[in-house]
């Protein structure tokens, strides 16, 4: 398989959840298209996934999610300005929901009330719920791409379902009503 064949399987399999991922840590559309593309041009000159003896890879999701990991804190250390982004983007993220458009009006709102929830939730939380629902990642997985020991990941997990469900119940309560 060629690198082209390579990054463009890469970047079928990946982009979409690394551009949330990257939108869910920078709370910006506009950001998280940009590391997107950093991440694809860091990627390209020295890239290899098959394991053997020159590239030791175990686990291509693990190892592209650290890499994304990476980017987002090289991004942060350079911006001098991430608390009134945070502040400006966070409102567009709340705006823009997570999950699709659905025509059941009790789970459009149910959708609309989890994206905002987690967004309440503090980002090292939010971060692991995100890759462990919606990337669908192991904790052993997210606990490698986020630098974190696995106790670390399993805990910000539970503590971010508790705190979303918290959030989520009466939204529950309220659709679930006859």
């Amino acid at each position: 398989m060629t690198l082209r064949q390579q990054l463009e399987r890469i970047y079928d399999a990946y982009a979409e959840l690394l551009f949330q991922y990257f939108r869910a840590r920078t709370h910006s559309s506009e950001e998280a298209r940009e590391l997107l593309q950093d991440f694809f041009v860091k990627l390209s000159p020295n890239f290899r996934v098959n394991s053997g003896p020159t590239n030791p890879v175990q686990n291509e999701k693990a190892w592209l999610f650290a890499i994304a990991r990476n980017l987002v804190i090289d991004r942060v250390r350079r911006s001098e300005t991430r608390d009134r982004k945070t502040q400006k983007y966070g409102d567009e993220l709340a705006a823009t929901p997570l999950f699709a458009d659905s025509p059941d009006p009790d789970l459009a709102l149910l959708r609309e009330n989890l994206s905002a929830a987690l967004l309440d939730l503090p980002e090292p939380q939010r971060v692991v719920v995100y890759l462990k629902l919606i990337a669908g990642m192991t904790f052993s997985d997210i606990a490698t791409s986020e630098g974190i020991s696995l106790n670390t990941a399993i805990s910000r997990y539970r503590y971010g379902i508790d705190k979303l469900q918290a959030i989520l119940r009466p939204v529950y309560n309220e659709i679930s009503e006859p």
